[in-house]
């Protein structure tokens, strides 16, 4: 059965001109298409975010009371997607052919698919190096980076060549691809260019600051 964020997917595809392929399920893991540019073939796996029973909880408090207070953890519906979509690209795109797992969020009055759930559900949390203090000295910063839970690394799914996040609002369909800077084989520039799309880039801050997302367009 055809999933939302499949239909979606399909519809922007369409709507940009991208030729897709649905690929037949089978008894191996594998991802859901094959989308072409300039005669290029890429594997997308598509996933989505449903509500889970805290999600519910939270829209029935919200209905009732009129507001909620949200406490996800930053970028653990993100890391999910990828540790389950990582094998089913890697199966048709490794050493061959870029991949990009595409997400849509499907659960109302959350976005788990904003730009920060994004980074350090890819790269980790944000973590600050501290000294060690001596006496009664305060601890000194040493540094910025990414921390634990980070799912994308030199070494590891790397067949991921960026994560891409569709959106529907009043106005229509859009897409944001946020590049894998440890990709194998990147997203090639002619697809950027044809989805139309917001894509970003990891920046290096330097060492006392955090890593961010950088907008550049193909």
């Amino acid at each position: 059965m055809q999933t939302k964020s499949e239909a979606l997917f399909e519809s922007f595809c369409e709507m940009q001109k991208i030729q897709y392929e649905k690929i037949i399920e089978s008894n191996t893991r594998k991802p859901d298409y094959w989308i072409s540019t300039d005669g290029i073939r890429i594997v997308v796996e598509v996933k989505q975010i449903d509500p889970n029973k805290d999600d519910e909880a939270n829209y029935k408090e919200f209905i009732e009371k009129g507001m909620v207070v949200g406490d996800a953890k930053p970028g653990a519906r993100v890391r999910s997607k990828i540790k389950s979509a990582a094998p089913q690209i890697s199966n048709l795109a490794k050493g061959k052919h870029p991949g990009i797992l595409v997400v849509f969020n499907n659960v109302p009055l959350a976005n788990f698919l904003d730009s920060y759930h994004l980074k350090v559900g890819m790269y980790g949390l944000d973590t600050i190096v501290l000294s060690k203090p001596e006496d009664f000295e305060p601890p000194l910063v040493l540094g910025r980076k990414s921390g634990g839970k980070r799912k994308l690394t030199e070494n590891l799914n790397t067949s991921i060549s960026a994560v891409g996040v569709i959106r529907e609002e009043r106005e229509g369909l859009f897409f944001d691809l946020y590049h894998n800077h440890f990709a194998s084989i990147p997203v090639p520039n002619s697809l950027c260019k044809k989805l139309e799309c917001n894509e970003y880039r990891l920046l290096n801050n330097g060492q006392f600051e955090f890593k961010s997302w950088a907008l550049a367009k193909s």
